[in-house]
């Protein structure tokens, strides 16, 4: 079934470990559950401000609620695929395509700001930042070793910056070409 099993044990205990660090980091860590509740009403007020429109509050709130559990969501799916893929199962490869496509975008766009790893991370971005009436070309690097959940809403940032986490994108490679190999069979 699975070409290189070693290769793919070295994927799913990754991805397990990555989850396990990231929900322990979420929840114990950092307090999670104080941070969720004034993060989701700080978010739910501003979106709720800038939106004049009372009838969207409720999908507001929904929204922001969502966007606060993603970190859990995200690192518990790193697990669970990763648990899958140990045991070769075909779910194990379609979970960690998921789990690799949520990891591989960097984005700060319009004051919204996305980043989230479960495991390592190398992420490499470009951009351009309005300041002063200037727009300057920005790039940046970042690495880690563990799991990482960044994401803001500043309306007044004007930066514009894509990046790409070069580990996610090389897993998520390797985890499509062998599940279409798979798939042929």
């Amino acid at each position: 079934m699975i070409k290189n099993k070693n290769f793919i044990k070295a994927i799913a205990i990754y991805q397990m470990v990555g989850g396990i660090f990231g929900l322990v980091s979420s929840i114990f860590y950092l307090n999670f559950f104080q941070i969720l509740l004034e993060s989701s009403i700080e978010l739910y007020q501003q979106l709720l401000n800038r939106v004049s429109a009372p009838e969207y509050s409720p999908f507001l709130l929904v929204f922001v609620i969502v966007l606060c559990l993603y970190p859990i969501i995200g690192h518990l799916l790193s697990f669970v695929a990763g648990f899958f893929l140990f045991k070769e199962q075909k779910r194990g490869l379609q979970l960690s395509i998921i789990a690799q496509v949520i990891q591989v975008p960097q984005l700060a766009v319009a004051g919204f700001a996305y980043l989230f790893s479960s495991g390592a991370c190398f992420f490499v971005a470009l951009g351009a930042a309005l300041t002063d009436k200037k727009l300057t070309l920005v790039s940046s690097y970042i690495y880690r070793l563990g799991s990482a959940f960044d994401t803001g809403f500043n309306p007044d940032d004007k930066t514009f910056l894509i990046g790409v986490n070069i580990v996610a994108l090389f897993l998520l490679c390797y985890l499509i070409k062998e599940y279409n190999r798979i798939k042929r069979k």
